[in-house]
């Protein structure tokens, strides 16, 4: 297998890629705009209260909580991560199509 890689001429942008699946222009502009804070909160709301910490440590029962005092930061935190993170950018990517 590493013998394959290291004498591989294939070069990835020349691939076909027919059996992909698309989604249609509509939903493309849609990921794209920007969250809303109600779509945060929604989220957040609608996940179960004791559910395992994430990264933070905290559970949605203390967000639920407290939600007049983070709600923007919250807000903030997650649109940050939409428009800097690497799966945001795949929407770029010459491979990716839309319908």
């Amino acid at each position: 297998m590493s013998n394959w890689r290291k004498n591989s001429h294939c070069d990835p942008n020349s691939l076909v890629l027919t059996n992909i699946p698309q989604i249609s222009q509509e939903l493309f502009t849609l990921l794209l705009n920007p969250i809303s804070e109600r779509e945060v909160k929604d989220a957040l709301f609608s996940m179960y209260p004791y559910k395992a910490p994430g990264p933070d440590g905290f559970q949605p029962v203390f967000f639920r909580n407290y939600w007049n005092i983070v709600a923007k930061d919250v807000w903030t935190s997650v649109s940050y991560y939409k428009l800097n993170h690497e799966w945001y950018h795949f929407f770029f990517h010459p491979g990716f199509k839309v319908e």
